[in-house]
């Protein structure tokens, strides 16, 4: 909880100073004195640019920056898709960054063996595998977009590197459209792809057929739609080799976000880089593989079955060591349905047979004639989904008579009907669909929803 966090550096500030809200926003660069008390109180958000300003005061660099960042994006967040993207992000960076204080002991014998340690040197990979693996998808890539669009793609060279966080970051624009795609079996590893806002866009005019689109749930789910296709596309070759089988990814994932926010790997990982042109437009699509990954394709290209199978193995447990249910059937004889490939241990205690083909039968079922429009009326919403429409929000009303109107002039005041502190009303169409209260955003104005009205009462204002 952010706010939890800055609230508690200003408690122990004004106990052990005479430190004021003002001096806070001050502090961050606010011109309100009461900002980052109103943030504290959740009365107000952290945008793009306040977020830096805070991280920057604090002076969080590093993992610590990143942490925050993912903080503020996972309280904040309008969606569930955003909120789980951040809530990945803290859980990759304090994954990857776990602290372990050693006792006098264990350092002693650290400082026995001179203090240095040893280095890795790096991540050691073969890019050139990489490379090829990458410029033998690149022409199903343009084709499955061009497909998807009906409009004429063609891919370049495709390139492999390895790179840092920060290596990564300076190729990127400063906000980004990020597709997580991680493997959840046959392979481990972070695995995403990065686009650049544009390109998403473009993904999503041409599929709509419009000039210009916003970039709204549509145009994510495109672009994960044509990227997740690309995992596919790797996923038969590398089962193909034989080293590697049951590979699998969860469902993709869009989200737009600063460069700085993405789920990048904190050590070093690999960058396949594929140059797209579309009527004379070049736009790049960054996949991102971690180290696990990345070495997992390479053995498996060069086919070393011993080291992938390993790594294949462990990637079926969870943190505990268990297999994983899917990840059983897997083992007990590729696409054994799990209810067949327990039936041995929970009816007589039968031995289950690792490798038997038992037939997937399902009892047939018919579908419902009752009439009932509901199925129909769900997929039918989804149609409008995209649709915009007008949100307002109204402070008050008052009537006037026309003389009354004709006189106004500057500092003339206006007396509402509404009672200082009453809820807003918030409409939709001009039809109040909810109540709320006014919040300040930085510099603007906002409004929290505090009550949405009945279906009754939305109904009683029809008239």
């Amino acid at each position: 909880d952010f706010r939890r966090f800055l609230q508690d550096f200003y408690d122990w500030k004004k106990r052990t100073s005479a430190f004021s809200w003002r001096d806070y926003s001050k502090m961050g660069g606010f011109t309100s004195p009461v900002f980052m008390k109103q943030v504290c109180e959740g009365k107000a958000n952290l945008g793009k640019k306040a977020t830096v300003k805070v991280a920057d005061a604090f002076g969080f660099v590093g993992i610590e920056r990143d942490y925050f960042f993912s903080m503020v994006m996972y309280a904040q967040a309008k969606t569930d898709e955003k909120k789980r993207f951040a809530f990945a992000e803290m859980q990759s960076i304090a994954k990857a960054n776990k602290v372990h204080h050693i006792g006098a002991e264990s350092f002693k014998y650290y400082d026995s063996l001179g203090g240095g340690g040893s280095s890795s040197g790096g991540l050691s990979i073969d890019t050139a595998a990489l490379a090829g693996f990458a410029n033998g998808l690149k022409d199903r890539l343009s084709a499955d977009l061009s497909t998807l669009t009906g409009s004429s793609f063609t891919c370049g060279t495709a390139v492999a590197e390895k790179l840092d966080r920060d290596q990564l970051l300076s190729k990127l624009p400063e906000t980004v459209v990020a597709v997580l795609n991680d493997f959840t079996s046959g392979l481990s590893g972070d695995h995403l792809y990065i686009v650049a806002p544009e390109f998403a866009k473009r993904l999503s005019a041409l599929v709509n057929q419009q000039e210009s689109v916003e970039l709204d749930e549509m145009a994510f789910s495109i672009v994960s739609e044509a990227l997740a296709k690309n995992t596919g596309n790797e996923i038969i070759d590398l089962e193909k080799t034989g080293a590697l089988s049951g590979i699998a990814t969860g469902p993709a994932q869009a989200v737009n976000v600063p460069k700085v926010m993405v789920r990048i790997p904190q050590n070093e990982f690999v960058l396949l880089t594929y140059p797209l042109t579309n009527e004379g437009q070049v736009y790049n699509v960054w996949e991102v593989l971690g180290s696990e990954a990345a070495t997992g394709i390479v053995n498996a290209l060069k086919g070393n079955a011993a080291a992938t199978s390993s790594q294949q193995m462990n990637s079926g447990f969870g943190s505990n060591g268990i297999l994983s249910a899917a990840d059983m059937g897997s083992l007990l004889g590729g696409n054994v349905p799990m209810d067949n490939a327990m039936g041995g241990m929970a009816g007589m205690g039968a031995p289950v047979q690792s490798g038997m083909n038992i037939p997937n039968v399902q009892s047939l079922t018919f579908p419902n004639l009752s009439g009932s429009p509901s199925g129909v009326q769900q997929g039918n919403i989804g149609l409008i989904m995209d649709v915009f429409m007008e949100m307002t929000v109204e402070l008050g009303r008052t009537k006037k008579q026309i003389k009354d109107i004709l006189g106004m002039g500057e500092g003339t005041i206006i007396e509402l009907e509404k009672l200082a502190g009453e809820p807003v009303d918030i409409l939709v169409n001009h039809k109040p669909i909810a109540k709320g209260e006014v919040v300040v955003i930085e510099e603007n104005f906002g409004v929290r929803v505090t009550e949405i009205l009945s279906p009754m009462e939305r109904v009683s204002t029809l008239n």
